[in-house]
């Protein structure tokens, strides 16, 4: 005797159940909303040293300047790591 599919829903006391388990953001309350949404990337560090080393380098000088452009930087309110003397000719050329 098969079953039938209307009576093997997966329903738990009315309410649906879905793979990932959402509790009206219980753990948000308890845990805080940094640890409540670890999957969330919040982006790419645009001014990572890494990356800066890379601009110095000319490799990706002209991609970054302009991503850094789209976000709303100049050469007014770049970050402070930036404003090191390492990056004196970065900065001057952006």
């Amino acid at each position: 005797m098969s079953q039938d599919p209307v009576a093997t829903n997966q329903s738990i006391g009315g309410e649906k159940r879905f793979l990932r388990y959402h509790d009206n953001n219980k753990d948000r309350a308890e845990n805080g909303k940094a640890n409540a949404d670890e999957e969330e990337r919040t982006g790419i560090n645009r001014f990572s040293t890494m990356k800066l080393d890379e601009m110095l380098d000319g490799t990706k000088l002209m991609n970054g300047f302009k991503k850094w452009k789209d976000f709303g930087y100049n050469t007014y309110n770049l970050p402070k790591h930036v404003q090191a003397s390492k990056y004196d000719n970065l900065r001057k050329l952006f």
